[in-house]
């Protein structure tokens, strides 16, 4: 959408009654625990979400153990299980990705306690990623349109697909679309008389759209001689 502008551990296996990850760690040293966390993306599951992926961190906040990993989709829909975790409070971070890579939902940095010898269950939610971007026009270093009367953008996104390619008017100032994949986008932008003549132009560049965050550029067309 937009809008103008005025783990790591010894040993794995896979348990056969659901699908979650089990991660069993062979060296019990301190009060252990259970951990299940279950997940979904703003109410939906993977496929209905367009999710591939699933990236699970679990950081100890007082003995700094670490796990972080990606599982698939098909096989983790629903949640992990990490079997004799040591008893701590844990920070949680959830995210979805497409098959690109693209981080399309995410968590917020969540806490979770693990109590020896007892099964703790979480269930999370991670929300729509999507970053912002916010493009701002000048000319020649200047805010004034002068004889610019509309700013044409063409956007491609990070697969290569047109996103936009529309005339805004100048006096907007700049342009905001919402949501966008992360990753890098190419950008155009071209400064046009009323009668379509092409006044001002910017060399095609790259912007990089991080999620969940507003993305600000200011980018300079120059007159064309």
């Amino acid at each position: 959408m937009r809008t103008s502008l005025a783990l790591a551990a010894t040993a794995i296996t896979l348990s056969t009654s659901a699908c979650y990850l089990e991660i069993h760690d062979e060296f019990p040293d301190g009060l252990r625990g259970d951990l299940t966390l279950r997940y979904d993306f703003e109410g939906k599951r993977c496929d209905d979400a367009g999710v591939s992926r699933i990236r699970v961190q679990l950081t100890g906040q007082r003995f700094g153990e670490r796990y972080d990993d990606d599982y698939s989709c098909s096989g983790y829909a629903w949640g992990v299980t990490f079997e004799n975790l040591r008893e701590d409070t844990y920070t949680v971070l959830i995210e979805g990705r497409d098959g690109m890579g693209s981080v399309l939902y995410q968590s917020n940095n969540q806490e979770v306690e693990v109590y020896g010898g007892t099964h703790q269950e979480y269930t999370l939610r991670a929300y729509s990623a999507g970053g912002a971007l916010t493009l701002y026009w000048t000319f020649d270093g200047t805010g004034s349109c002068g004889a610019v009367d509309e700013v044409r953008v063409t956007l491609t996104d990070p697969d290569g697909f047109i996103y936009d390619d529309a005339r805004y008017p100048c006096s907007y100032g700049g342009v905001v679309y919402d949501d966008l994949v992360e990753g890098l986008w190419r950008l155009g932008l071209d400064g046009l008389a009323d009668d379509g003549r092409l006044l001002y132009a910017a060399d095609p560049q790259n912007v990089v759209v991080i999620g969940a965050a507003d993305n600000i550029y200011t980018i300079d067309l120059g007159a064309v001689r």
